[in-house]
């Protein structure tokens, strides 16, 4: 194994970072050797001298949103919260009826908060087919015109990703798992635009395939602001026109389970989880970038901050004015297998990811799945899976903090 140095342009500051590189890894294109550097722009405001967030008053409210056995479902998993542009909360995920499996009969259902989540409403369900499999939902607010549009996977009830139990067969064609989209132009109340977009981003060589899950993003800056971005195995899946069409863009192999980020200088950001040979085996997030909208991507490499147990994990931008921040949310451990996802760690990085300085844990012996937004007064709304029952059944916790809870009394390291 051999490291490589990956420079990037935080503003006006070239940095090196080291990863741990992939020696199969096909090389990223080269970088032309011209000063380059001096045209990427910076949409994040720069400064110096630190920030005083440490000294304000932490905020921390924690309450089961989902609950095991509730409301007409054994489990709940794979969350997704977005906040709207009026500032709703909308928390979505898969209700599993019968048992926590993958497979069988799931709805994907979701609560609505107009008050930053202090109450919800009742829960409500968005994709339901009798017996069939409705699931990862992954959600993205328009800042622009409202629309909230959901993007999710579906299956038929004899289905599984493989075939087990026997009395599921595998899913080993194309179409035998599809994509739907619904949207709501009325922040959340109502939902009538399910569509099947199977043909346009489901690629013809997928039999399996799983929508983010978790959240999309919508660009703020460059050329392309104001695209709908919402990861999927292998690519990412754009709307140029809020929401109404959708296309795909192709990223490269290895990885599963992805988050996406635009960076201060415009560039694209995908953190993924391991899911091949050696990214698999690294039990590190992986991370490529591309600096032209989506169209190509640079090779994998493994973080050495972020460890990954294999599981789905959160980003979050949480400001782009100085100092800018990115957070990340999983569970901070490399033990694979579910009773091993514990440590629900949240970490701000202040360079747009190359370091993650500040580290706190809201849960150290339970986690999973993950999704944040940042609430109207400022502070992170995160929904967090817990395993109940002797890890037979899962609870979505709703946790809700801010900065200087995270902070907890520690200055901000910024210059």
């Amino acid at each position: 194994m051999k490291t490589t140095h990956l420079l990037l342009l935080i503003p006006s500051l070239l940095i090196s970072l080291t990863f741990l590189q992939d020696d199969t890894a096909v090389p990223a294109s080269p970088v032309d050797s011209t000063s380059q550097w001096d045209r990427i722009p910076s949409y994040c405001a720069e400064g110096e001298g630190g920030t005083r967030v440490h000294t304000g008053r932490p905020q921390f409210k924690e309450m089961n949103l989902f609950k095991a056995g509730m409301e007409g479902y054994h489990s709940f998993r794979v969350p997704a919260i977005v906040s709207t542009r009026r500032g709703t909360l909308l928390a979505f995920c898969e209700g599993r009826k019968n048992s926590g499996e993958d497979y069988g009969d799931i709805d994907v259902v979701y609560k609505r908060s107009t008050n930053n989540g202090t109450s919800w409403s009742p829960l409500k369900v968005l994709f339901s087919v009798k017996g069939g499999t409705c699931g990862s939902p992954t959600a993205v607010a328009d800042m622009i015109n409202g629309r909230i549009c959901v993007i999710m996977s579906y299956n038929d009830r004899k289905y599984a990703e493989r075939s087990m139990p026997p009395e599921y067969e595998a899913v080993d064609e194309w179409g035998e798992r599809r994509v739907f989209l619904n949207w709501s132009d009325d922040d959340g109340l109502s939902w009538d635009n399910l569509q099947d977009l199977t043909k346009e981003l489901l690629p013809r060589n997928y039999t399996w395939d799983a929508i983010g899950p978790g959240a999309g993003i919508q660009l703020r800056h460059g050329p392309k602001a104001g695209r709908l971005i919402i990861p999927a195995l292998g690519r990412n899946l754009f709307s140029d026109n809020h929401g109404l069409t959708w296309q795909q863009q192709q990223i490269r192999s290895g990885t599963s389970e992805g988050t996406i980020m635009q960076l201060c200088n415009g560039d694209l950001l995908r953190n993924d989880r391991g899911d091949a040979g050696a990214f698999k085996a690294r039990r590190r997030r992986q991370i490529s970038i591309s600096s032209n909208n989506g169209n190509s991507w640079s090779s994998w490499r493994s973080s050495n901050d972020l460890l990954d147990p294999l599981c789905q994990a959160s980003l979050l931008r949480y400001n782009d004015s100085y100092p800018q921040r990115l957070l990340f949310l999983n569970p901070a451990t490399t033990l694979p297998g579910l009773p091993n996802r514990k440590k629900m760690s949240v970490k701000i990085s202040y360079d747009d990811g190359i370091t993650w300085p500040v580290e706190r844990i809201l849960d150290p012996n339970n986690g999973g799945y993950s999704s944040m937004a940042k609430t109207e007064n400022g502070h992170i709304a995160s929904l967090q899976e817990a395993r109940e029952n002797n890890n037979t059944a899962y609870t979505i916790k709703f946790r809700r903090f801010n900065l200087p809870w995270i902070l907890n009394g520690e200055p901000e390291p910024v210059q």
